[in-house]
């Protein structure tokens, strides 16, 4: 009897390391947002066609003046909410110069800082 709970309070002793050490690593995320998405794609050269592709929230990739940036982990914390959905697989440049459901001026530089973080490569004309 003493062995069985001894067994049993051993396996509820590693079950409660294993939900701490997990959940302790995923709160060690960092609070800026990161490319993780872009990170596994190679920098290259891309069609309309290509960023077209990525044309949903959970796969979310936009060309600005050229450049095409995979914005997916930064949608939900787009300080705009979901307008950065409207540019999704699209020439997102008139968008992002004159954000038309919000104040109607370009983002500002701090927002440009940002996205160079999710460049995945440039558009193909």
């Amino acid at each position: 009897m003493n062995k069985k709970i001894l067994t049993i309070g051993g396996i509820i002793v590693l079950i409660a390391v294993a939900i701490v050490f997990f959940s302790t690593n995923k709160n060690t995320q960092p609070s800026e947002p990161t490319p993780s998405a872009s990170s596994t794609v190679p920098v290259g050269l891309y069609t309309l066609a290509d960023v077209a592709q990525h044309a949903t929230q959970p796969d979310c990739w936009m060309a600005i003046e050229g450049k095409v940036y995979n914005v997916t982990s930064y949608v939900d914390k787009h300080p705009g909410g979901k307008a950065i959905l409207l540019g999704c697989g699209k020439d997102a440049t008139i968008l992002f110069n004159t954000r038309p459901d919000g104040p109607g001026t370009p983002h500002p530089a701090e927002a440009r800082q940002i996205l160079q973080q999710f460049y995945v490569g440039d558009l193909k004309t």
